[in-house]
């Protein structure tokens, strides 16, 4: 599985966020921001559909 785009909206402090992801040489995506700018948020919010238990 690969993801090259993430959708969220409205979940815990984020409004509308959409995150691509570049598969160009095996390169790897991080996320950088500042303190409380919605980096864990990003990671809860996949955490469901990444490891589900039928995953």
């Amino acid at each position: 599985m690969r993801l090259t785009r993430v959708d969220i909206a409205d979940f815990r402090l984020l409004g509308e966020v959409s995150i691509r992801a570049s598969h160009e040489g095996g390169s790897t995506t991080i996320l950088v921001g500042t303190n409380n700018s919605g980096k864990t948020s990003v990671i809860e919010a996949l955490q469901p559909g990444l490891f589900a238990p039928w995953a």
